[in-house]
């Protein structure tokens, strides 16, 4: 068994050195009329385009055979079935299909109607061999199979290997055997052969020639298939026929000398199956397959939202520096060329074109800034910071920035009470609108009580509620539980619930309302406003090949909050590099332009896992908000307010702002004037007073009036008691005209008896002064 096995012999069982250098130079071929095709292959096309449009491909190309598998079965009659492969001239050799013994009859009359000449299904009957008794059972299942077909007239049985039947050995009569070879043993030629898959036999490492030599007198059917990581990785990436790392022609030389009736193409799943077929049957048999005219559409660029639209073009694909682009919206900066070109199987129509250029400018002059009070940074960008230096080392760094909003994740909360984490944040003016936290439904109110605590206007995770979005009713079950969330959150007085996107909310899409919709739209449009918002990850949903600005425009009232985020390769790589804001290719400028007009509260910078956190949140702030970072924050002082009636001064409480009268630091709050008072405001660390601010205000406090004028006085008593009362008011400490603070029982007294002393005095000298005008 040994020599079976790649690598124990360099070129075993025969293989020539000679057949192994020069299988380049001269490709063995195959009859096309041995070539075909297992449909399992082209799912995707099907989907696409149809059945019957596929096959009629297929036989343009030079198909004449093909092996269904049951789904291609399960919407038509065998002879509904029989009749479309008949019109295109397509053989139905074999296909993958139900072998179970008790309803194998019906298997039977199916395939025995559209033709097939093998029976089998992609893999091997019951029970499997998982254990040796269980292989001997198998190939004695096989048997009883294999008999049945061939009295029905449809032919032998056969089985289809992957690469466990390669992989699993037991001793066979004093022998080690893989589970393949027993079943081969033990199987009856008459009734049953062998469908060798070349891919998964060489995922085994097994040296597929020799298997083919050794075994050639049972298998007469083999699926050509080519892939790389063939042996080495968890799963091979398949690919079209001689572009990956299997032996092929190694292969078809060693089965030209065998009993192989038909070489069955396969690629699971082919993104493009037109190239598929068309490469793998020019490999097969050196036939060049007549190619489908395919004209290009042009590629649109928008200065406005500075992104460009790839079209969808079947037999075209788009390429930007090498890179293949999917059909979508992409971020557009500075010198932008699109190239597009054919795939197999397809050429260019006579004047398509073939390259689109186009240059974004950005007038400086026109770049958008967000207040800084709106712009907050999500602190899983902050984990090696934080691992670093602390939290509340970080946390002081940011408030000194300028950052006065932060969104934290679970993990930021795992050490600290609610009641702590407030405390903190509170004390370095950090306010906290939102975090990703947990949203499980069975705990959401011990998640709500720490939320509130902490201040937040928001709940919400870093995803989106279960059950997710993997299926149509899941999106719709996932709106359901949005909204459960959402009226709990607003009846607890915390605020709407959100969901945060990734790309592929953005990717997945369904029918919905007869409308073909993202997972992210269904959510918006069966969520309840009332209770459920969104946080937009602008990176992730132009990864999701989504144009941005225009999702803003049009569910702009739905979105309340934004992670801002920048990175290259976004909708090209399979994942992107994220960045600085503004070092990457996404559109920043033009996603903040849009968002001026939406339902935005908050601008969250992020980058995930930023090796650099101060330069990140530094560069970031500045980008947004268009100011100096660790600059002082301006204020503009609140006016400080004068009272003659109760003589008094009042000094505010604004942020920023201390105030002084004669050098002395004044705390907020009334205060009693004398004379003439002098306040002037300064900003305290950290702050500058705002350009034209007022900064000093001076007011001359002045007894009330107590002037008697034209009052009639005549006929009153008491003079001498008024003038005593004047000559107290002369004579006692109270007539200085000084007002103590207000505040003080004593001094209360005191200012209220020298305040009557005054007004007496002035009614006895202007009683004097009426009888002397009397008197003249």
């Amino acid at each position: 068994m040994g020599a079976l096995f790649a690598g124990a012999l360099v070129l075993p069982l025969g293989v020539s050195g000679a057949l192994a250098d020069t299988a380049d130079a001269a490709n063995v071929t195959v009859p096309a009329d041995q070539v075909g095709v297992q449909l399992y292959s082209l799912i995707p096309w099907v989907e696409d385009v149809g059945l019957e449009a596929v096959f009629q491909r297929l036989q343009e190309v030079g198909i004449q055979n093909i092996e269904p598998y049951g789904g291609n079965f399960s919407d038509l009659t065998a002879e509904e079935f029989k009749a479309l492969a008949d019109k295109y001239d397509l053989n139905v050799s074999s296909s993958h299909y139900n072998v179970d013994e008790d309803t194998f009859d019906t298997t039977l009359e199916y395939v025995k109607t559209i033709g097939q000449e093998y029976v089998g299904s992609g893999g091997f009957p019951d029970p499997g061999i998982d254990t040796y008794a269980n292989t001997l059972a198998t190939a004695e299942a096989m048997n009883r199979l294999g008999k049945r077909s061939v009295e029905a007239g449809t032919g032998k049985f056969f089985g289809h290997n992957h690469t466990s039947e390669l992989l699993k050995t037991y001793e066979h009569n004093g022998e080690d055997l893989m589970a393949w070879e027993i079943l081969v043993a033990e199987t009856d030629p008459k009734y049953v052969t062998f469908e060798v898959d070349v891919a998964w036999a060489a995922h085994a490492n097994v040296d597929v020639p020799a298997l083919l030599r050794k075994y050639s007198d049972r298998v007469e059917l083999l699926h050509i298939k080519d892939g790389d990581g063939l042996g080495t990785a968890d799963r091979p990436t398949f690919t079209n026929l001689g572009d990956g790392e299997n032996k092929l022609q190694e292969i078809l030389a060693a089965a030209a000398d065998g009993n192989i009736e038909y070489y069955i193409m396969e690629y699971d799943r082919a993104a493009d199956g037109n190239s598929f077929v068309t490469n793998g049957f020019e490999y097969l048999t050196g036939i060049t397959p007549p190619y489908i005219p395919a004209t290009t559409e042009d590629v649109t660029f928008s200065d406005a939202d500075a992104t460009y639209l790839v079209p969808s073009v079947q037999g075209v694909e788009y390429v930007l520096d090498g890179q293949v682009l999917e059909p979508g919206y992409y971020a557009g900066k500075g010198d932008v060329t699109i190239t597009a070109r054919t795939l197999d199987g397809y050429t260019l129509t006579e004047g398509s074109a073939a390259a689109w250029s186009h240059t974004f400018t950005l007038d400086s002059a026109d770049r958008v800034t967000v207040p800084a009070d709106k712009v907050g940074v999500q602190l899983f960008s902050l984990i090696p910071w934080v691992g670093e230096d602390g939290l509340e080392p970080v946390l002081g760094t940011l408030a000194d920035i300028g950052i006065k909003n932060i969104e934290p994740f679970g993990g930021n909360f795992s050490d600290y009470t609610a009641e702590e984490f407030r405390a903190m944040t509170d004390e370095l003016g950090l306010h906290v609108p939102s975090s990703h936290y947990n949203t499980d439904e069975d705990t959401f109110d011990e998640t709500l009580e720490y939320v509130k605590t902490v201040g937040q206007e928001y709940v919400g995770s870093g995803g989106f509620a279960a059950p997710g979005v993997d299926t149509y009713e899941n999106t719709l079950a996932t709106a359901a539980t949005m909204d459960r969330l959402g009226k709990r959150s607003v009846d607890a007085g915390v605020g709407k619930f959100f969901g945060h996107n990734h790309a592929g909310e953005m990717l997945t899409k369904y029918v919905h309302e007869g409308e073909l919709l993202s997972a992210w739209e269904i959510l918006v449009r069966e969520t309840n406003p009332e209770y459920v918002t969104f946080e937009v990850d602008v990176a992730w949903a132009t990864h999701g090949r989504m144009d941005v600005p225009a999702l803003l425009r049009e569910y702009g009232d739905r979105v309340s909050m934004l992670h801002i985020k920048d990175g290259d390769g976004l909708g090209i790589a399979d994942r992107p590099s994220f960045t600085n804001l503004g070092d990457g290719d996404n559109n920043l400028q033009a996603i903040l332009a849009a968002a001026q007009d939406t339902a935005v509260e908050y601008y969250i910078m992020e980058y995930d896992v930023a090796a650099d956190g101060e330069s990140f949140v530094t560069e970031g702030y500045e980008y947004l908000t268009g100011l100096d970072a660790y600059a002082p924050t301006a204020v503009t002082p609140a006016e400080v307010t004068f009272s003659d009636d109760d003589a008094t001064f009042t000094i505010p409480a604004s942020e920023g702002v201390e105030y002084l009268v004669d050098g002395t630091v004044v705390e907020a709050g009334v205060h009693a004037g004398e004379g003439s008072v002098t306040v002037t405001a300064r900003a305290l660390e950290g702050f500058v007073l705002a350009d034209g601010a007022t900064a000093e205000w001076t007011h001359t406090f002045t007894a009330p009036d107590t002037d008697g004028g034209d009052q009639d006085t005549s006929g009153e008593s008491g003079e001498s008691g008024e003038s005593g009362a004047s000559d107290d008011a002369a004579a006692g400490d109270g007539g200085s005209g000084s007002l103590p603070e207000t505040g003080s029982d004593v001094g209360g007294v005191a200012a209220a008896s020298a305040l009557l002393l005054l007004v007496g005095a002035a009614i006895l000298v202007t009683r004097r002064r009426q009888l002397g005008v009397n008197a003249g």
